[in-house]
């Protein structure tokens, strides 16, 4: 279950005049491996010598992490918003996947927490790449 990518509107709005940002959808695939893959996949046209900055929220983040490991290209850094680098636990997932189809029922999203320092930490994250 994905949450929403309206998530990201504040946090996406803040960055657009300093990075080219790209937000693949991410709601076919049936792995967190076919996710990082078409992932990749959505910046294939970048140039190599462009900077990646990777950013995960909850699911993402296991999908940022397994980006690391498939490695197509440098990554100069990665943030991993309300996530875990472990795996979940099976009464986590059943919690969580509750919670998500409520929110959707519901037709509220989950948001980010704070998004305009969110934007500003990942400002700070693309300048130090360049």
């Amino acid at each position: 279950m994905l949450n929403h990518p309206g998530v990201w509107q504040g946090v996406l709005a803040a960055l657009r005049s300093d990075a080219s940002v790209h937000g693949p959808r991410l709601t076919d695939q049936t792995s967190i491996t076919q996710m990082a893959a078409d992932a990749w996949q959505a910046l294939a046209q970048l140039p190599q010598d462009t900077p990646v900055v990777l950013a995960g929220h909850s699911m993402g983040g296991y999908v940022a992490i397994e980006m690391l490991a498939q490695a197509r290209r440098p990554v100069a850094a990665v943030a991993l918003v309300s996530t875990n680098a472990a795996p979940e636990p099976a009464a986590n997932r059943t919690a969580r996947e509750r919670l998500l189809t409520v929110h959707e029922d519901s037709g509220h999203m989950l948001p980010l927490e704070r998004p305009a320092e969110l934007a500003a930490q990942l400002q700070h994250l693309l300048q130090r790449s360049t």
